[in-house]
């Protein structure tokens, strides 16, 4: 074998090596975010009566551009009365969850319920409920 054809080997070794490990990755990562969206259980396996949700208003205006939110958690709108339980729930809630999320807009919440009357809650043995 003289020195070309080698180096010819090698390169192709090396480009299809290449390819296989960029192929693992994106099966893996296809993968992986199977496996997030069965976490997140929004298949319709969220019953629409477990979604919380707290009416909040800025508690302070931040003077400089900061990652802190500092919130007043609110009765019945956001215009309402300080609401000490359910500050309480919210921070009990960030505790357990680690994460907050947006209330399901109008449409949103009609297919989550569309869902749970076509599907029915649960029936998805890899779905599980996050409260």
């Amino acid at each position: 074998m003289n020195l070309q054809s080698a180096a010819w080997l090698v390169a192709v070794v090396t480009g299809v090596a290449g390819w296989i490990g960029g192929a693992r990755s994106k099966f893996g990562a296809i993968g992986q975010r199977r496996r997030e969206l069965r976490l997140r259980t929004w298949h319709g396996y969220i019953p629409r009566g477990m979604i919380s949700s707290w009416y909040v208003a800025l508690a302070e205006e931040p003077k400089t551009p900061t990652a802190r939110v500092v919130l007043e958690v609110r009765q019945g709108a956001p215009d309402g009365k300080p609401d000490v339980s359910g500050a309480h729930a919210l921070r009990q809630q960030i505790k357990a969850d680690g994460i907050m999320a947006r209330v399901p807009t109008p449409a949103e919440y009609e297919f989550l319920g569309d869902l749970e009357k076509k599907l029915g809650y649960g029936k998805d043995p890899e779905a599980r409920v996050i409260h």
